[in-house]
């Protein structure tokens, strides 16, 4: 048959559909309810899952879970400006800081009223992108501690109580993401950083994959210290944890949907077959008239495919609007497949009353009182 001819078919058979889900009411109320719970069953448990791995999946890949700390904890003084600048060009690095001692200010016009920390680093420009001005006196104000200030304008003075020094705030910048610990405090560069005396080092990996990898040349670049000479704090082992439990998750997931389209293609395969037994008459004249065995089993799978695509929709909608408001949306991926799942489901359930259907021999279906 030309292709032509075949769409043709196709569309002649999707009226035909049409028209049978309007005329036979209850068994497309029926399988309606059993499509509608199915993927409100699907969404409402294993999208709920799904949607709590994709939040976690986001928290792994921020910069804050690919971050980790080195801490010095001996005296040997292996935490340097040299080495963070090493170990800042290391291919898998997105950034590293050095953070030396750490001291308080407060404002000059409202003396030991109000202290703020202040922290020695290497450099600004691994802690943030903004272009800053730069000068032995300048001390630049993450946004927690501009609050504190209670500056006027993103600019003032404040004085340290130990030297009587003053210092110029240069204005506000934003520490990038991994370095979110510095928020609240002012950042003062080192003027000669090759002499400074750092004692700790916040680096950030590119990729969640390469975070171990990272900590690994980084202390290697430390000389690999151990523990009682540098302290290590990452994420990688709880990193690897939540991956293991992902995976369990991500079974239990399958295992779950799978069971609900289960249940879900038996009790559409009941609703179908009991429709075609109610229904024998018309099928057996349909089939008297010259209707083939195909286009008989592809109406039945067309209109049963048709109830499960409107209902989808809907109760997809619907459960998305409840998840919204009282749980966590699934991702839209997560809808999409399972809304394609739960049609071919609903599918495949309406084949074995369709092959019923149609080699039921018509003539004896008539003679049937």
């Amino acid at each position: 048959m030309r292709p032509d001819g075949a769409a043709v078919k196709l569309k002649t058979i999707c009226k035909v559909a049409a028209q049978e889900i309007r005329a036979e009411k209850v068994s497309t109320f029926l399988l309606a309810l059993i499509v509608c719970a199915t993927i409100a069953s699907a969404i409402l448990t294993v999208g709920q899952n799904a949607a709590q791995k994709a939040r976690v999946d986001e928290l792994l890949a921020s910069a804050s879970g690919r971050t980790f700390t080195l801490q010095e904890t001996g005296e040997e003084n292996r935490i340097n400006a040299s080495v963070c600048q090493a170990i800042h060009r290391l291919e898998t690095v997105e950034t590293a800081v050095c953070l030396g001692d750490i001291t308080d200010v407060y404002p000059t016009s409202l003396q030991h009223i109000v202290n703020v920390p202040v922290q020695v680093i290497d450099q600004i420009e691994h802690v943030t992108t903004q272009p800053v001005k730069k000068a032995d006196n300048y001390l630049y104000a993450t946004p927690n501690a501009l609050d504190k200030l209670s500056f006027k304008t993103s600019s003032g003075e404040v004085t340290d109580p130990h030297t009587n020094l003053t210092y110029q705030v240069a204005g506000q910048i934003v520490p990038t993401p991994g370095l979110e610990s510095l928020n609240g405090s002012l950042l003062q560069v080192a003027a000669n950083p090759t002499q400074t005396r750092f004692f700790k080092m916040i680096v950030t990996a590119k990729t969640l994959d390469s975070l171990e990898n990272t900590r690994r040349a980084a202390l290697s670049l430390l000389g690999n210290p151990n523990a009682n000479q540098v302290k290590v704090v990452s994420h990688t082992g709880i990193s690897q944890n939540l991956k293991i439990i992902q995976a369990d998750v991500l079974n239990y997931q399958k295992t779950m949907l799978a069971q609900i389209l289960a249940i879900g293609i038996f009790l559409v395969t009941l609703v179908v077959f009991g429709d075609v037994i109610s229904r024998r008459k018309t099928i057996g004249r349909r089939r008297a008239l010259g209707i083939s065995r195909a286009d008989l089993i592809t109406l039945v799978a067309v209109r049963t495919m048709l109830i499960a695509t409107i209902t989808g929709v809907a109760a997809t909608l619907l459960s998305t609007v409840i998840t919204y408001y009282y749980f966590a949306p699934p991702p839209a991926s997560f809808l999409l497949s399972t809304n394609l799942l739960v049609i071919a489901a609903a599918g495949l359930g309406s084949f074995p009353g369709a092959i019923w259907a149609a080699w039921s021999d018509p003539v004896s279906v008539l003679r049937t009182p």
